[in-house]
């Protein structure tokens, strides 16, 4: 076995030849001492010395060198010893670890931030970790034991490509197949056949309201059932009779565990069906959030409540109210209420502000009032230039007929000319259908068949079969024909006929009137007042107030507490345990008051083990058997090659 030591970075250095190499790990030491010649190497503290593949090694934390000595001296932690000089803190009240082995050693390997010298096996153990709930502020070495220990396992550590591995195995019982028995070796053997089975567990309180909780073992030491379920979390939970007890009269040994400061376990439990009292009571459940648990916070929220009655202030303050439209709510407005008052006299200003009177207006069957208009007066003036815009607009302007009244300006009538003006009529155009209309189910009416040289609309009470150039559709088209001849109603009607120009056809216009100066005329309006009529004129007035009130119809502004929206899973119930490190501690308590059977053995190490291994003896002559557990290793590698394993047993 090569023993290697590498520089402050990890990265390998060399050998060690002639060196003598004593470690210690396990229930206590977890350090080693290396003695080499003095000089020989070049070794910083920080550096790493192992054995490929093993559990041998550690990390140099001091060095000591005298002048008067060939000897020197590199001391440290072993690997083991590095995890023991790290504490385990809890996250809230404990650190709960689930799930694989292997999975759990790589959590604490993170929180100790050893991820640089330690790594946890990728591959799964096969070994489920179920709620193990880790002891405060314990060092990293004792805490991945003891949960190993938990679940029968023990922890395995090999140095390989750079890293220390773990890893979780099963501990192996060799008393069940290997016992030690003084014809063999060298041994002494202290079993203790009465220990305390019934430990009265005294925990918080006074008197009546104390946590009082009692323990029973059986003749081998097994801690009998002490809940009604696998995993208690609340006080309901515990047996606190004694109808689990097995050992009676002479054979009962109790004691008192007196624990008064043990402490309350909190315990939060997901809700995965709503609370009967969820709506009142949603503070007295929790949600998860930043690491901790917090009481669940109710909504603040805008609700609108209808109105079943008037309120009293609805006439001075209705505008505070609201009303629904679609999916938001409005505030009430006001209705305008307009009354009109009969204007004896005239008013100051009629002829100014005549349009803000009304009069009445009936019909017999509604009535209303109306605004009062002006009357518009006209003048006219003669032209003697031609407007600029006579060409173009020339009906703008007015003319006296043969009666002396002014007219507006008419266009002539375009004198007729044979082959120019054509007259619209309409054909009916009907095209094969080669393929089957979109709406032919439906609509097969508005298409045509083909009889005799005739197209008729196609008839019956469904869809006929659709058959390619054999059904039409109708278009009609605009046919226009050139006249020959002037039309007898041409002066009157010209303007059903049509010019063609630039290859379109429009309907003809009449074209410019002919100018003549101080003949045509161009109006000016004014608007001016009519005249004041007393007993038809009124004057309006409004004002604004409440609208009608209807029951369920306007809505008042509440603002209140509700509780969020229930989601299975998401929100906790607290359940405050009494009895859980009351327990914890009785069991430890039997456990020590159970270690007192001892075995000093002396056994060939030729057998390696490791710690959490099982080791049984007997004594031959009374036939007593101890087991005992692998608690701590010392291994000493002399500067000739030779390796010298022993052990010390004991409880984990």
């Amino acid at each position: 076995m090569d023993l290697i030591y590498t520089d402050k970075y990890l990265d390998d250095v060399g050998v060690i030849l002639n060196g003598n190499l004593d470690l210690a790990y396990g229930s206590d030491e977890n350090d080693f001492e290396l003695q080499v010649r003095n000089g020989e190497y070049d070794i910083d503290v920080g550096s790493v010395i192992y054995i490929e593949n093993t559990e041998y090694g550690g990390i140099i934390d001091g060095i000591e060198v005298s002048s008067n000595s060939q000897i020197e001296v590199f001391s440290g932690r072993s690997f083991h010893g590095i995890l023991a000089s790290k504490i385990i803190e809890p996250e809230g009240d404990y650190l709960m670890l689930y799930g694989d082995a292997n999975d759990c050693i790589a959590q604490i390997i993170m929180l100790l931030e050893l991820s640089d010298i330690f790594v946890a096996e990728s591959e799964p153990s096969g070994i489920q970790v179920c709620g193990y709930q880790m002891n405060r502020y314990i060092d990293g070495y004792t805490g991945i034991c003891k949960m190993l220990n938990s679940v029968f396992c023990k922890l395995k550590m090999r140095w390989k490509n750079g890293l220390c591995h773990l890893s979780a195995a099963h501990y192996i019982d060799y008393s069940q197949d290997e016992e030690f028995d003084t014809s063999v070796v060298e041994m002494t053997i202290k079993k203790q056949f009465h220990p305390v089975n019934h430990l009265i567990c005294l925990g918080r309180g006074d008197l009546s309201d104390r946590a009082v909780i009692h323990l029973f073992t059986d003749e081998n030491g097994g801690v009998l059932p002490y809940s009604t379920v696998d995993n208690p979390y609340c006080d309901e939970h515990y047996i606190l009779t004694a109808k689990n007890q097995k050992l009676f009269g002479i054979n009962e040994v109790s004691q008192v565990y007196d624990y008064s400061s043990a402490e309350l376990t909190n315990n939060y439990i997901a809700l995965q069906t709503q609370p009967s009292d969820w709506a009142a009571n949603c503070s007295d459940y929790y949600a998860f959030d930043n690491n901790s648990y917090k009481s669940v916070e109710r909504i603040n929220q805008t609700v609108y409540k209808a109105l079943d009655s008037m309120p009293s202030d609805w006439y001075s303050d209705y505008s505070k109210y609201f009303y629904k439209d679609g999916d938001s709510y409005k505030s009430v407005e006001g209705t305008e209420t307009e009354s009109y008052e009969l204007v004896t006299t005239q008013p100051p200003g009629w002829a100014q502000n005549y349009g803000n009177y009304y009069v009445y207006y009936s019909d017999g069957v509604t009535s209303e009032y109306k605004s009062i208009g002006g009357l518009t007066s006209y003048s006219y003036s003669v032209q003697t230039q031609k407007p600029t815009d006579w060409d173009s607009n020339f009906s703008q302007y007015f003319q006296k007929n043969s009666s002396g009244k002014l007219v507006s300006v008419e266009g002539t009538v375009p004198a007729f000319k044979r082959n120019t003006y054509y007259e619209q009529s309409t054909v009916a155009k009907y095209t094969s259908l080669k393929k089957k209309p979109s709406d032919w189910a439906n609509h097969y009416t508005n298409y045509y068949v083909k009889k005799n040289n005739k197209y008729t609309k196609v008839t019956g009470t469904k869809a006929p079969t659709f058959k390619a150039n054999t059904y039409y559709s109708k278009s009609d088209e605009k046919k226009y024909t050139v006249l020959k001849e002037r039309p007898n109603d041409w002066a009157t009607n010209f303007d059903k006929y049509y010019a063609k120009i630039n290859g379109s056809y429009s309907k003809i216009t009449k074209s410019g009137a002919v100018w003549k100066p101080n003949t045509y005329y161009t109006r000016y309006s004014n608007s001016v007042a009519p005249s004041f009529s007393a007993q038809k004129v009124y004057a309006k007035s409004s004002s604004t107030g409440a609208p009608s009130f209807y029951g369920g119809t306007f809505y008042q502004e509440v603002t209140e507490d509700i509780p969020p929206s229930f989601v299975s899973g998401k929100y906790f119930k607290l359940f405050v345990d009494k009895y859980a490190t009351l327990v914890q501690g009785g069991i430890e308590k039997l456990k020590e008051l159970w270690s007192t059977d001892d075995v000093d053995v002396k056994f060939d190490a030729k057998q390696e083990y490791d710690i959490g291994d099982v080791i049984g003896a007997t004594k031959g002559l009374s036939n007593i058997f101890v087991q005992k557990q692998i608690t701590k290793k010392i291994v000493k590698i002399n500067s000739n090659g030779t390796v010298e394993v022993s052990y010390e047993v004991g409880e984990l």
